[in-house]
């Protein structure tokens, strides 16, 4: 109903075990994407999916801080997230590039692959 490029979610490698974009370089490159989506499509908003603001984290420590009911929960989000990587009405925006000084690649990693498939299986011009 409210058009391509409304709802996004987002493929990106993690820059660190604790968190995934710790300096910021993910999200400057976000940024300027949505602001042409929105741009490109007359959207006054754009909705964003990303697995680390969406799903509970284990807290950034070696102890998982989450209770078990946040476990479950993360466990069900992680496979809710998936999902939208291959639903057509969902525009997938991958990030690629990663620092010069990270030797894995977006390409090297193996839930950015699962990620890139479950996109690639869409038909119709909603592909990114």
């Amino acid at each position: 109903q409210l058009g391509k490029c409304f709802l996004c979610v987002v493929s990106h490698p993690w820059l660190s075990r604790r968190h995934p974009d710790p300096h910021r370089f993910h999200l400057e490159r976000l940024v300027k994407v949505l602001e042409e989506y929105r741009n490109l499509w007359g959207l006054s908003e754009v909705a964003v999916i990303m697995d680390y603001c969406s799903v509970w984290q284990s807290g950034g420590t070696e102890r998982d801080l989450r209770t078990e009911l946040q476990r479950l929960q993360a466990a069900a989000g992680l496979r809710e997230i998936t999902l939208s990587f291959a639903h057509q009405a969902v525009t997938t925006i991958r990030l690629l590039d990663v620092p010069s000084e990270d030797s894995r690649k977006y390409e090297d990693r193996g839930w950015t692959l699962l990620e890139s498939i479950a996109t690639d299986c869409k038909g119709g011009d909603w592909n990114s």
